[in-house]
């Protein structure tokens, strides 16, 4: 006789009562100090001995907390709790917007939302893959960046951004970290985060080569199902019956990218061509966006920062 497994029946999460699993947070600690101990990460600059591994000295209450980070996004209940208050608050958003800039209240709403927890007031946005020493000094800086140069793709063009904002709420609930989330967003942008980069000669055509950091760990890790890898959670939203207005507003978002990739194009060029800053006023906003000083980003005017390589 055949034996079927009985369903089992989510059970919803309190989000003032959640926290992660101490085994579940101790697997990934173990699995974070595995990468960086069995990892070779070469300088960020030309040496003598470029095949030499430099040694990390690691932050333990950080990696704690990264850990814990990616327990919250591997408990798929946890974040839809916290992605259900996101849809009923978009709701009352699209209210205030004229129908014609449905675009637009996603973006908005989770800038006003994540400036409350220190982020940069306006995001900044891709125009191509970022070198990622660059990358990280955005992120250092607290800088949130849309991934609009993948806007039509499964990953999303606000994926990270919604990660983020459901981990800043979550904390706010329940304290599960034991620094600000601000703090820890910043922290992945800093050279000690990194765990693994090629040797100097690897860099290609466009002055790039490949490294792996925290950041890929926990936030951006593709090749797992759940929500560290921003394909799976994007998939999710688009398509959750318990999220009907943000699945909405990302296709919306994803169309518009798939009908204007010949314009989104033309402005890459245009940027690229650039020997010096210029602005690009943003669609239906007052803030410019800058161009020029960091190649495949544009970031906003009022953002301020000395990007150099970290």
């Amino acid at each position: 006789m055949r034996r079927y497994k009985k369903s089992v029946i989510p059970v919803p999460v309190d989000p003032e009562k959640w926290q992660p699993s101490p085994d579940k947070t101790q697997q990934l600690e173990n699995l974070i100090r595995y990468r960086f101990d069995n990892n070779v990460k070469n300088d960020l600059t030309d040496s003598q001995s470029p095949e030499t591994k430099k040694p990390v000295s690691l932050d333990s209450q950080f990696i704690e907390d990264c850990a814990r980070i990616a327990a919250f996004l591997m408990d798929k209940q946890a974040v839809l709790a916290q992605l259900k208050k996101l849809d009923s608050l978009l709701e009352s958003k699209k209210k205030e917007f004229d129908d014609k800039l449905p675009v637009s209240v996603l973006r908005t709403f989770l800038e006003e939302e994540l400036a409350k927890f220190g982020f940069q007031p306006h995001f900044g946005k891709t125009l191509a893959n970022v070198r990622p020493e660059l990358f990280r000094t955005a992120i250092s800086n607290g800088l949130l960046l849309k991934d609009a140069a993948i806007g039509d793709a499964p990953h999303g063009e606000f994926t990270h951004l919604i990660q983020w904002l459901v981990i800043a709420w979550q904390q706010e609930a329940s304290h599960f970290l034991n620094k600000p989330v601000i703090d820890l967003f910043k922290q992945l942008g800093d050279e000690s985060s990194v765990y693994y980069r090629d040797p100097p000669s690897s860099i290609d055509k466009e002055g790039s080569r490949e490294e792996k950091s925290l950041w890929d760990i926990i936030i951006d890790n593709e090749g797992e199902n759940d929500f560290r890898s921003p394909e799976a959670f994007n998939l999710f939203m688009l398509e959750s019956s318990d999220l009907p207005t943000l699945g909405e507003l990302l296709q919306n978002r994803m169309d518009k990218r798939t009908r204007d990739i010949e314009k989104f194009e033309k402005k890459y060029r245009e940027v690229q061509s650039l020997s010096s800053p210029r602005l690009f006023y943003r669609k239906n906003n007052n803030i410019p966006y800058v161009g020029g000083r960091l190649e495949g980003i544009l970031e906003p005017e009022d953002c301020k920062i000395n990007f150099k390589a970290s």
